[in-house]
């Protein structure tokens, strides 16, 4: 396994309708630890698969985001602050935003954890002929 000691990733500016953005950390064990999390919770709330995928997302986000401009309440036109709870509004409210997010950062995210999983070792009896459960 190799870990990089070097200087950190950029964080990541993603556009958004009608002139909105967006600043995310890098993609890291906390953005897949909030994903996770948000999954089970709105899984086990609605039951829902959609309502799931959606709150992945949002959960994802919601911990990579450090700031944002042009996201302002509806009523008072007022520029919102960057908070956990107004980003999960704002991706569970949006499809657009919600699209835009998953494809520009959670599936590269979920990309380069499939990528450190198959590139690691694989475990000494691991797998279906290993589990007596499944075994022949």
């Amino acid at each position: 396994m190799k870990l990089n000691t070097g200087a950190a990733p950029a964080a990541q500016t993603i556009d958004l309708p009608e002139g909105a953005s967006i600043t995310l950390r890098p993609w890291a064990s906390g953005a897949v630890a909030g994903a996770r999390a948000a999954y089970a919770k709105a899984l086990a709330l609605t039951g829902k698969i959609a309502d799931a995928d959606v709150a992945f997302t949002a959960g994802a986000i919601a911990w990579a985001a450090v700031d944002w401009s042009g996201v302002e309440d509806l009523e008072s036109g007022e520029p919102l602050p960057i908070d956990e709870e107004w980003v999960t509004l704002l991706v569970t409210q949006s499809p657009a935003v919600m699209d835009i997010l998953d494809k520009a950062y959670v599936l590269p995210g979920m990309a380069l954890e499939r990528e450190k999983n198959a590139s690691g070792s694989a475990q000494d009896g691991a797998g279906q002929a290993s589990d007596p459960k499944t075994a022949s």
